[in-house]
């Protein structure tokens, strides 16, 4: 018999889609909550070809999931949220990197008042 908690590679990519499209969802409805509504939701959200290129994301983050052998719904929930960061990373020009820093500043140690 097979572990309950264990997915078929299929599974996992159907949670990682929905995963992915989850974080879009959220996005139209944190635009759809603001005082302008339907109104202030962005154009591109009512395009086709965004919805078009949207949905292949989410097949590339199914893809990923397997990919990472993440065969427990969770894990592919998360891989599928995250595919869009993972793929811009992987898309940038070699040599960019991740974006530098500022050297974190030392903060002197305040001392607490003696107790009396």
């Amino acid at each position: 018999m097979a572990d309950m908690t264990t997915l078929a590679p299929q599974a996992a990519f159907l949670w990682a889609m929905g995963g992915s499209l989850a974080v879009e969802i959220l996005s139209v409805y944190s635009e759809v909550k603001t005082p302008a509504g339907m109104q202030g939701v962005a154009s591109y959200y009512r395009s086709v070809p965004f919805w078009i290129l949207r949905l292949g994301i989410a097949a590339v983050a199914g893809g990923l999931a397997i990919a990472e052998e993440a065969f427990k719904p969770i894990l592919a929930i998360n891989i599928g949220g995250a595919a869009p960061a993972i793929l811009q990373l992987l898309t940038r020009p070699p040599g960019s990197g991740v974006p530098k820093t500022q050297p974190e500043t030392q903060v002197p140690a305040q001392t607490l008042p003696s107790a009396k």
